[in-house]
């Protein structure tokens, strides 16, 4: 085990931001990044496991355990994580599977987090920032600025929103279609 590799802070460049509640631009890090710290903290061993998993109405959640073994034995975390479920007008759920690993991920990022992995990134929030009203327009313009008008404009008409005063006021909305053109692009080469 490299001891020093657990809390040491992640580059800049690795750090990127989504919209969260309350109109806060959050911290993270990706999936991938926390991988290879694990990787390189534990020498590959290690194992990730979903202990539990539910669909509720709005969001998936999983229950995960991340075990880390080192020349002493071994440590395990567990932790939650969650995702919000993407539905259409009519209610059907149409990322389901997406959402369970988004929830997944979540969960190993948080179980990492207990081992001091990315820890600093929450460092910030112990001074509450103050909130602002949250704008949906707001939320569209930031997403366009990184995913790009027509990627944005197309995700939204898959939830029947066809013009700007439909945009729904709902956070949690907006950070799951975060979620969502951020893989897009991720999966069409555009890295996040």
């Amino acid at each position: 085990m490299k001891i020093e590799l657990l809390d040491k802070p992640f580059d800049k460049s690795q750090i990127k931001e989504r919209p969260g509640r309350g109109g806060q631009m959050l911290s993270y890090v990706e999936t991938p990044a926390v991988i290879r710290r694990l990787n390189e903290a534990f020498d590959y061993e290690w194992d990730f496991e979903i202990e539990q998993f539910q669909l509720t109405e709005n969001e998936a959640v999983v229950l995960a355990k991340l075990t880390v073994y080192h020349e002493k034995g071994s440590i395990v975390k567990m932790q939650f994580g969650s995702s919000a479920l993407a539905k259409g007008k009519d209610g059907t759920v149409y990322n389901a599977g997406d959402a369970l690993k988004a929830a997944a991920s979540d969960a190993l990022k948080k179980c990492a987090t207990l081992l001091g992995i990315g820890l600093h990134l929450y460092e910030d929030e112990v001074e509450p920032k103050p909130e602002k009203p949250f704008d949906p327009r707001d939320a569209f313009e930031k997403c366009v600025a990184a995913f790009g008008r027509k990627a944005v404009e197309d995700e939204l008409r898959r939830y029947g929103i066809e013009s700007l005063k439909d945009l729904p006021d709902n956070r949690d909305f907006w950070a799951e279609l975060w979620r969502k053109l951020a893989a897009q692009k991720k999966e069409n080469g555009g890295g996040t």
